[in-house]
């Protein structure tokens, strides 16, 4: 699923079928929502960053104005995200950044991995019964869904799924392999968009998802020391997994930065991969090169 001679997934009969029964049980269904005011998926090579805090739409405006960036990462929802303090935008924010031009990467960040797999301790944890997991990661999607319709993300988007470490220990990674193939299959089959997965690319053993029935169909992996202008060459991550645009690299974190007076601490990221826009990509250059360090 991962290679270059793959590409058809992202255009197959079976998934277009499903998007028009789809789009047919959303006149039956009150609350369904297919169509949406952000456009469709678009592929890139570009500059961003994310970050889960508060943004307005002035300080969007003024980074517009004065980056290069052109993928903007946002926290979409879910328990983990509320924990460490996520603030998901404000429709008026997200409608006025896709009226400046900005693509849109959301993540949803929910269950974590419990206690006894990673050092961190969540409220909400995935459990370590591979069936039981399987059912938190479809749980997941459908609040995913429920989240990208209202903002009003459309057909095919992809969703983020922010996973932080998984451990190391057989029954930690069985489960988290189990969580994500129940988040991707429940938003590749019953809903109108595609599951990502993002994580580190050794701690959150993302080679690993590789394996699964149902593969994320794109990963934003987190490495701060390879590659800082490319989403290649990235540690434990074979550049043969998920190479068919498929990969956001998250590669500085934390990292404090003021353009046009206002300031953000924000994670910055090189896309080679699909996000969300109404505008097309109209941003020079296409590429990673102008990236802060």
């Amino acid at each position: 699923m991962c290679s270059r001679n793959r590409r058809f997934v992202y255009t197959s009969h079976s998934r277009r079928l499903l998007v028009a029964i789809t789009a047919l049980a959303s006149l039956l269904i009150p609350g369904l929502r297919v169509s949406a005011s952000i456009g469709t998926q678009t592929y890139v090579l570009a500059e961003g960053f994310d970050t889960c805090a508060n943004v307005s739409a002035a300080t969007l405006s003024a980074w517009w104005n004065g980056t290069p960036w052109y993928v903007y990462g946002t926290y979409l929802g879910g328990s983990g995200g509320a924990y460490v303090g996520c603030v998901p935008m404000s429709q008026a924010t997200i409608n006025s950044a896709i009226g400046q031009g900005w693509a849109l990467e959301p993540f949803w960040y929910g269950r974590q991995m419990p206690s006894s797999c990673i050092r961190e301790t969540y409220p909400s944890t995935i459990s370590l019964n591979t069936t039981t997991a399987y059912s938190q990661g479809k749980s997941e999607a459908d609040s995913a869904n429920t989240a990208a319709a209202s903002f009003g993300y459309g057909t095919f988007d992809i969703i983020y799924y922010d996973l932080e470490a998984t451990g190391d220990s057989s029954a930690c990674i069985a489960a988290a392999k189990a969580f994500v193939n129940g988040w991707e299959y429940e938003l590749a089959y019953f809903t109108a968009y595609w599951g990502g997965l993002y994580g580190s690319s050794c701690s959150s053993n993302l080679s690993s998802f590789a394996s699964i029935a149902n593969v994320p169909r794109a990963i934003a992996p987190r490495d701060v020391n390879h590659d800082p202008t490319g989403v290649y060459g990235l540690s434990c991550l074979s550049d043969s997994l998920w190479d068919n645009e498929q990969r956001i690299h998250q590669l500085a974190a934390m990292v404090p930065l003021m353009y046009g007076g206002h300031s953000l601490v924000v994670d910055e990221d090189c896309a080679y991969g699909p996000v969300d826009t109404n505008s097309g990509v109209d941003r020079s250059p296409f590429n990673c090169s102008y990236v802060h360090q």
